[in-house]
């Protein structure tokens, strides 16, 4: 592996723009991987050394590498993946408030629902490597209300992006068309079903005739076919 001076180079704010909306895999999660299990078998003055040497911009690339983990665990079915990212986001906790960490758990323990494995053998992987605030939230995480762990609470859905799935951010309310196309079927009916007439008409307005035509009979309670396995609605693909 390149040294940890290299590394954080490679992983400082002013070489990673862009980076979290990038596509997966790229060439910065390489490098956040290899840091993340270098400082994981690490001793622990090693560790502590090496976090000092890093700054809040680098918690946030490990927090963005861990995010894509996610992503890539449900596009790949490789729980490795969700190791990775949960390796990432411990140390990423000790770099930056923990409490900006939830949202990219919560993403985690989606995977971790996703592929069926079990959640408590996923999340014991962060033991040891975050603080005790972050860790207590790890281990309660699968038990939390399923409204308090659901990806509509961290403004994100499960969606596509042209290489598959992805999780999306939906950022603040008043999702727009675009984003909405790339959205899946089931999350863009949970998503309309929230919405106020008025906004999910200028949504489906924008759609084309057949996504728009599915959609309304989902809202209306028809039992219409399925308009094409894994298409995501008003794409053109």
């Amino acid at each position: 592996m390149e040294d940890l001076e290299d590394a954080l180079i490679t992983l400082s704010p002013e070489a990673t723009r862009g980076y979290g909306r990038s596509a997966i895999p790229h060439p910065i999660d390489d490098v956040a991987r290899r840091l993340s299990n270098r400082l994981a078998i690490s001793s622990q003055d090693e560790k502590d050394s090496s976090l000092s040497l890093m700054t809040l911009g680098h918690g946030r690339v490990l927090d963005a590498f861990a995010g894509r983990m996610a992503s890539l665990a449900v596009r790949t079915e490789d729980p490795h993946k969700i190791v990775d990212g949960l390796k990432a986001l411990a140390f990423a906790s000790r770099l930056m408030d923990w409490r900006d960490n939830v949202a990219t758990l919560a993403l985690l323990c989606r995977s971790i629902e996703i592929l069926e494995l079990d959640p408590e053998l996923y999340l014991r992987q962060t033991a040891g490597l975050s603080d005790s605030e972050f860790e207590g939230q790890v281990r309660g995480f699968s038990g939390r209300d399923e409204r308090d762990r659901s990806l509509s609470t961290f403004r994100y859905v499960e969606g596509e992006d042209r290489d598959g799935f992805r999780y999306l951010s939906v950022g603040a309310p008043g999702l727009s068309p675009a984003l909405f196309k790339l959205m899946a079927r089931g999350e863009q009916v949970k998503h309309l079903k929230s919405l106020e007439p008025s906004a999910r008409r200028s949504i489906l307005d924008a759609l084309d005739a057949a996504a728009r035509e599915w959609l309304q009979s989902q809202l209306d309670g028809d039992d219409h076919p399925d308009i094409g396995p894994k298409r995501t609605l008003g794409s053109s693909r």
